[in-house]
């Protein structure tokens, strides 16, 4: 049993640091771009992934998981033949519905981008219709290398992916920018990198599956023959990885929904259809370096799951309850610092990124800084309700937060005079009513209490002092020789490059004098007994 947890921790752990480099990559991926593309190309090129995201998700969000669960299964009670025929069944019956929605979002490109305001998004929506197939083909392969207990396959076809997206969408881009093609085409240009990188993610993955086979990696023992009718088959793998689909539909749903009222909001207030989506670009672009902190944050919420089961399985609800109060702790040590920072900076950090003729991005960038602790916060404290057994309430929660967001986008941008300045207020709102609602649940619920003012207190503290000391350094640095007034991006950049090294300066030595992290806080992370060893934890 340890060997299968150490495994499974290990398993965990390559994952989470995927997706860590997958989300790094795609926002260092969107920044030039976003330079690259006009405000209302970025509108096209987003409506169009959301849609593709939505659809995709419909596709085959529950496929790797469902067939990860029976494969495994499968191998555990030696029916190899079994997880054989999961994959045989999986991957005819997931292509050919990966080819129908690939179709139909090609054939109804315009009206989709009709209905979403924004009729020039259609370019860019044929262009990332066949990336639906190919992901459902991907799906059926991770799945099963995942049921085998092997992440480097799908870790390896991600970092691909999206490593190929970045270099393929950015030159075919600029290449058609410079060919003097209308924004729309240059966004679907943009897009055609997702597609490309999604085509050279399956013969990675075929290799890898072929050459684990040959190396007897994925032919274990067969000490029971029976296997399942191809009908049964499939109705397992449908009945498990359609309960995960439509969880996982939900905010992609809300995703959708939100634009369209954003743009729809807009243009009610009085705007003309081109304003709106110009505003609907400035607004997208701070979402890419919203997102960041996220990224160094979903190590921590998967790694706080299987920690917290086991404790609670064992009744040492002690152990629970110090793991949760590390992982929230960590969390805030992380995020804070990371959010005060995006917004007591976010005018030198949004026209250092993209140029100083958005007047409102500032504004929407210091309070997407916000925004973005709250989604950290709700990452962590939702694994850790999950991992309490309270999955049921994670779904009743989170779809209201997200009927929360509609709400509040629909009333703050069409009907307050806030305009687009609404969205990122909803966007605060939504994630904030989760965490809340977490935590409420945690600490009536949860058998073991996390000491939540220790989690809090320090790293508020560290955050405040490093926030006031980053907001004043720049403003010293700005007083004393007129960077915002330069002009220049570069010039700015110094200087708030400055800024941030002085505030990196403050908040670590304000950890280290106040004991904000110790050894069990670091040790939830991947690696952490190394990290501990080098900030010389104990």
């Amino acid at each position: 049993m340890s060997a299968k947890r150490q495994n499974f921790l290990h398993g965990a752990a390559i994952l989470a640091a995927t997706v860590a480099i997958v989300k790094i990559i795609g926002g260092i991926y969107k920044l030039p771009l976003y330079n690259i593309l006009d405000n209302s190309a970025i509108t096209d090129f987003n409506i169009a992934y959301n849609i593709y995201s939505l659809l995709l998700t419909i596709s085959t969000a529950g496929v790797p998981v469902a067939i990860s669960r029976m494969v495994s299964a499968a191998t555990s009670t030696g029916r190899v033949s079994q997880s054989r025929k999961i994959f045989s069944v999986a991957m005819p019956t997931f292509a050919i519905i990966g080819a129908v929605t690939s179709i139909i979002m090609f054939v109804f490109a315009q009206p989709l981008a009709n209905f979403m305001e924004d009729p020039a998004a259609a370019p860019s929506i044929r262009m990332i219709s066949p990336a639906v197939f190919l992901c459902c083909v991907i799906a059926v392969y991770r799945g099963f290398s995942q049921g085998h207990g092997d992440m480097v396959p799908t870790s390896i076809s991600q970092i691909a992916e999206v490593a190929c997206k970045l270099v393929v969408g950015l030159i075919i881009a600029y290449a058609m920018l410079k060919a003097g093609m209308p924004s729309s085409l240059v966004a679907a240009g943009a897009i055609s990198g997702v597609v490309v990188g999604l085509a050279i993610s399956i013969p990675i993955l075929a290799r890898y599956k072929s050459r684990a086979i040959k190396n007897n990696s994925y032919e274990l023992v067969e000490t029971d023959s029976s296997t399942l009718t191809s009908s049964r088959t499939l109705k397992d793998i449908l009945k498990l990885s359609i309960p995960v689909t439509l969880g996982s539909s939900l905010f992609n749903l809300i995703t959708i929904i939100d634009t369209k009222l954003i743009l729809s909001q807009l243009m009610a207030s009085g705007l003309t259809n081109e304003v709106a989506k110009d505003l609907y670009g400035v607004y997208s672009k701070t979402i890419t370096l919203f997102n960041f902190p996220a990224a160094f944050i979903t190590p921590i919420s998967v790694s706080v799951v299987p920690a917290v089961a086991a404790a609670i399985a064992m009744k040492k609800y002690s152990q629970s309850a110090e793991v949760m109060g590390s992982s929230i702790k960590v969390m805030n040590l992380i995020a804070l610092p990371a959010g005060v920072g995006l917004t007591v900076l976010a005018e030198p950090i949004y026209q250092v990124f993209y140029g100083m003729e958005d007047a409102q991005g500032p504004m929407i960038m210091a309070l997407m800084g916000i925004a973005s602790y709250f989604v950290c916060l709700q990452l962590v404290t939702t694994a850790i309700v999950q991992a309490n057994g309270y999955e049921r309430m994670s779904m009743v929660i989170l779809p209201l937060g997200g009927v929360l967001k509609i709400a509040t986008t629909y009333i703050l941008v069409g009907h307050t005079g806030l305009g687009i300045i609404g969205a990122p207020v909803s966007t605060m709102m939504c994630y904030g009513f989760i965490s809340v609602a977490n935590i409420i649940i945690i600490m009536t619920k949860a058998k073991g209490k996390p000491a939540m003012l220790k989690a809090f207190l320090k790293p508020l503290l560290c955050t405040a002092i490093m926030g006031a000391g980053a907001w004043g350094c720049y403003g010293l640095i700005d007083m004393v020789t007129g960077a915002s007034g330069s002009g220049s991006r570069m010039y700015m950049a110094v200087c708030m490059g400055a800024a941030i090294v002085v505030a990196v300066v403050i908040y670590a030595v304000l950890i280290i004098v106040t004991g904000a992290l110790s050894k069990e806080d670091v040790m939830l992370l991947p690696k952490g007994e190394k990290i501990a060893k080098v900030l010389r934890l104990k």
